[in-house]
């Protein structure tokens, strides 16, 4: 070519339509997150035939199943690391090895200590799964559908969590709680193997981390069939580097002008984690304490993940289209519905409607704020944003339903009850506010695409 000036790696991946590139990337990383939402409930479902089995009491689980939760907490921050060092792909794929693994020696166990200590390393290899499924479909889904594409790939995970229930209805009768781990071990070996064969490395990832020419121009070609070998030794990525970081540890996150965006989006997914727990861990158990019939509380709980995953498409389209401003209106909406839960009683039709609402809503913030936090990151620290994002986070999973749980044990009124999850959705709403204004400046307007070298800062 005559041409020898950069490509801008950004604008390449913009104008790029939906291609078969896009449709296998996103269809590949929908199966990772099936596997991590399947081995994340797995323990639940398995619980009961564990103090069967093994004759624990039932409070004995209650550490293995927050051992899941903090390991996940650990795993978010370590793998986003991974992921910004060696690659989005090698800490994807790592994850769901540690899953597949861990899961199956877990189907041996034969001690709580045993279980504890497993959960706790499966939990480790969950984490890394949704930060580096995120970071690498933001930095290959064209910017007129990038939250669409993160979160569309992201409700694999709601998908995936209602997987041990179909296993364990159909297998625990007559082969006990074990085969629940095998699945759960060999579906991410093969997920991953199969992912080894298919999923590119990041564009944007390589090129900053000056990867082999050749190797770059593969992925472009696969990217864009009609560009040549020499464009592509062309490409750049049009980022400063982090301005105000010395290096590119966790304090690169608080620099060039991330210092109030950062705590803002993990106070906000505190809140949203918060939230989601309390109500998945205590409704079914709730409800049937009010009179609900087991089929009539199995189809109220059931609404909250139909509703999230309409929820979460239909955020998806809005962000794209409004950036963090729908979001803002989702946390408005979701306090009342919430609220509302513990208001209708026994009414199955109208507490359906609101656990409807409040899934449409709460999932539909939790799965956009991984589509808004994967705008707001620059390539050199994307996954490591992310990470840290969803690992604070998941300290609101862990204290919430312990929470319940006190309040239960005082004898809590249901009406009262479900104002417990209302005060950090209402914390929610105002750190949302806040973070659409922020992102408004920093992105010059309510789109989130990021600045250019000359605008960032």
């Amino acid at each position: 070519m005559s041409d020898t000036r950069p490509i801008d790696v950004s604008k390449l991946i913009d104008d790029q339509p939906l291609r078969r590139f896009h449709v296998a990337l996103i269809a590949t990383l929908f199966l990772c997150m099936i596997a991590d939402g399947y081995d994340i409930q797995s323990m639940g479902f398995a619980a009961p035939g564990i103090v069967k089995a093994l004759h624990f009491d039932r409070s004995m689980l209650g550490p293995v199943f927050s051992a899941s939760l903090i390991g996940m907490l650990i795993g978010g921050p370590l793998f986003g690391w991974v992921g910004d060092r060696f690659g989005r792909r090698t800490a994807l794929l790592s994850g769901l090895t540690i899953v597949g693994v861990v899961s199956l020696l877990t189907a041996a166990a034969e001690s709580q200590p045993q279980l504890l200590i497993l959960r706790f390393l499966t939990g480790i290899g969950l984490g890394g799964v949704p930060t580096n499924s995120v970071a690498l479909i933001a930095e290959y889904a064209p910017k007129r559908m990038r939250a669409t594409m993160i979160v569309i790939a992201q409700t694999g995970i709601t998908f995936g969590s209602i997987m041990p229930a179909l296993a364990s209805g159909t297998l625990e009768a007559d082969y006990g709680w074990r085969p629940l781990f095998i699945i759960g071990g060999i579906a991410p070996l093969v997920i991953g193997l199969f992912g080894l064969l298919v999923l590119p490395e990041s564009l944007k990832f390589m090129i900053v981390k000056q990867w082999p020419a050749e190797t770059i121009a593969k992925v472009a070609r696969a990217l864009d069939s009609q560009m040549e070998g020499d464009a592509a030794s062309m490409l750049m990525v049009p980022e400063a580097p982090v301005k105000g970081a010395r290096g590119l540890g966790i304090a690169a996150l608080f620099a060039d002008g991330l210092k109030w965006i950062t705590p803002i989006i993990w106070l906000l997914y505190v809140s949203c984690y918060s939230v989601n727990y309390f109500l998945h861990s205590w409704m079914p158990l709730v409800f049937r304490g009010e009179g609900l019939t087991i089929g009539q509380t199995a189809v109220a709980a059931a609404m909250f993940d139909v509703g999230g995953v309409l929820g979460a498409l239909t955020a998806g389209r809005l962000v794209d289209r409004f950036g963090v401003a729908p979001v803002v209106a989702l946390c408005v909406t979701a306090c009342p519905a919430i609220w509302l839960i513990g208001v209708l009683g026994n009414s199955v039709y109208f507490l359906s409607a609101a656990i409807f609402v409040a899934g449409f809503c709460l999932i539909g913030i939790t799965l956009s704020m991984g589509a808004i936090s994967g705008a707001i990151y620059p390539t050199q620290i994307r996954a490591k944003g992310i990470g840290w994002a969803s690992g604070i986070g998941r300290f609101g999973s862990i204290v919430s339903p312990m929470i319940g749980g006190w309040l239960i044990a005082l004898n809590t009124p249901v009406s009262q009850l479900f104002l417990a999850p209302v005060a950090p959705m209402l914390l929610g709403t105002a750190v949302c506010f806040v973070l659409m204004r922020l992102c408004v400046r920093r992105f010059g307007g309510r789109h989130l695409i990021a600045p250019s070298p000359a605008a960032a800062g």
